[in-house]
C-alpha cells in the first residue's frame, strides 16, 4: 500500500526522465525524494551496463562456446532486446523534458527518432534481434544476421552515455559537446580530403596497372612471320589466343597484386595515410600517387593534430573550472558556519559590557 501511494504521488514522466537520462542533476522539485531518484538512476545505469556487457559476448565465436554458452548468449540478447526497447520508448516519451527549443518540445515525438541518441538507441534494439539466429530462424541468410551482430559494438556508445554520471567522464563528454560544431567542420573537411585523394589515387593506380599489363603483353607475345604468335615457348595460330594465354599466366595475374583496384581499398588507403598510420598492406606505385601520398602525410600531421589540441585544451579548461568551482564552495561553506559564531561572541561581549555599565 505504501509503495502504491508513493508511486501515485511522485511517479511521473518528469521523474522518469531524471532516471533514464544519464544526467547527474535531479529536478529541484523532487528534493524530498532525491535519494530515491538517485538510487533508481544508479540502478538503471547498472542495468544498462550489465545488459551491454552481456551483448558483447555475441561478438565472439559462438561455436567455441558450446550449446550452454549459446543458450546464455540467447537469453542475454533477449533480455537486452526488452531492456533497450524500454530504454528507447522511455527516452522517446521524456525527450521533451530535456530540450529547450519550443519547437522540439512540441514535436518531441518527431525530433527524437532523428536525434543522435534516438538513432543510437534504435540501433541497440535492432542489434538484439541477432538472437533469432541462435535458434535457427533464417530471415535473409548469414549476411543479415552478420550486420545485426556487428551493431552490438554500438552499445559501447550507450555505456559512454551512462558514464556521464561520473564526473571525469562527464567532463570529457561535455568537451565534445561544447566543441561539437568545430570538430564537425574539421572531420567533414578530413572526410572530403579522404574521398578526394582516394579517388585520384585509385584512378592513377588503375591506369598504372593497365599500362604495366599492356607492356607485359607487348614484351611476351611476339609474332613470327605475322602468322605464328609465340608466348612461353608455345606457338598459337592467332594473336587473340596468344594474348588470352598470356592473361591466364601467373606472371600476368601477379601484376595487380598489392595495388589499389577498387573504391573501398582507395578510401582505406587514404584514411591510414592521412592519419599517418600506414600499415603497409598497400603502397603507391604510380609516380603521381607517390607524390600525392607525400602531400597527404604532411597534411595529416597538421590536420589530425588540430582536433587533438582542441580537445586537450578544452579538457584542461573544464578541469580547472571544475576544481575552482569545487574549492570555493567548501571555503564559503566553512566561512558561513564560522562567521555566525564570531558574530554571536561579539554580541554577547557587548551585552555584558552594557550590563556592567548599567
Amino acid at each position: 500500500m505504501k509503495l502504491t501511494k508513493f508511486l501515485k504521488k511522485y511517479f511521473n514522466l518528469e521523474i522518469l526522465s531524471d532516471i533514464v537520462w544519464s544526467n547527474p542533476e535531479i529536478n529541484e522539485k523532487y528534493d524530498k525524494i532525491k535519494n530515491e531518484v538517485r538510487f533508481a538512476k544508479l540502478s538503471y545505469a547498472c542495468l544498462i551496463v550489465f545488459v551491454c556487457s552481456i551483448s558483447f559476448a555475441s561478438l565472439f565465436n559462438l561455436n567455441s562456446l558450446g550449446s550452454f554458452g549459446k543458450s546464455l548468449v540467447f537469453i542475454g540478447q533477449i533480455l537486452s532486446f526488452f531492456v533497450f526497447s524500454f530504454d528507447y520508448f522511455a527516452h522517446l516519451i521524456t525527450y521533451r523534458f530535456k530540450v529547450t527549443s519550443p519547437l522540439k518540445i512540441k514535436y518531441s515525438l518527431l525530433f527524437f527518432p532523428i536525434s543522435f541518441i534516438g538513432i543510437l538507441l534504435l540501433l541497440c534494439v535492432f542489434s538484439s534481434v541477432h538472437a533469432l539466429s541462435l535458434i535457427g530462424v533464417n530471415m535473409d541468410g548469414k549476411g543479415f544476421f552478420g550486420v545485426l551482430k556487428g551493431l552490438n559494438i554500438l552499445k559501447i556508445f550507450r555505456i559512454f552515455l551512462v558514464f556521464k554520471l561520473i564526473a571525469p567522464f562527464r567532463i570529457i563528454i561535455n568537451v565534445f559537446e561544447k566543441q561539437r560544431k568545430l570538430l564537425t567542420y574539421i572531420f567533414l573537411f578530413i572526410i572530403i580530403l579522404i574521398i578526394l585523394f582516394g579517388l585520384i589515387i585509385w584512378n592513377n593506380e588503375l591506369e598504372y596497372v593497365n599500362q604495366l599489363r599492356e607492356n607485359f603483353l607487348d614484351d611476351n607475345v611476339k609474332s613470327q612471320n605475322n602468322t605464328i604468335f609465340i608466348f612461353a615457348n608455345k606457338e598459337f595460330a592467332n594473336k587473340e589466343a596468344a594474348i588470352e594465354a598470356a592473361k591466364n599466366s601467373a606472371d600476368y595475374q601477379a601484376i595487380g597484386s598489392g595495388y589499389i583496384d577498387n573504391f573501398i581499398d582507395a578510401i582505406y588507403f587514404s584514411t591510414i595515410t592521412l592519419t599517418t598510420i600506414g600499415y603497409g598492406d598497400f603502397s603507391p606505385h604510380a609516380p603521381i600517387s607517390k607524390a600525392l601520398v607525400s602531400v597527404m602525410a604532411l597534411l595529416g600531421v597538421a590536420i589530425i593534430a588540430i582536433p587533438s589540441g582542441i580537445i586537450a585544451g578544452s579538457f584542461l579548461t573544464d578541469i580547472q573550472s571544475h576544481l575552482q568551482n569545487k574549492k570555493p564552495s567548501k571555503l564559503f561553506g566553512r566561512k558561513s558556519k564560522e562567521e555566525p559564531k564570531e558574530e554571536n561572541k561579539e554580541t554577547k561581549i557587548k551585552e555584558k559590557e552594557e550590563q556592567k555599565n548599567d
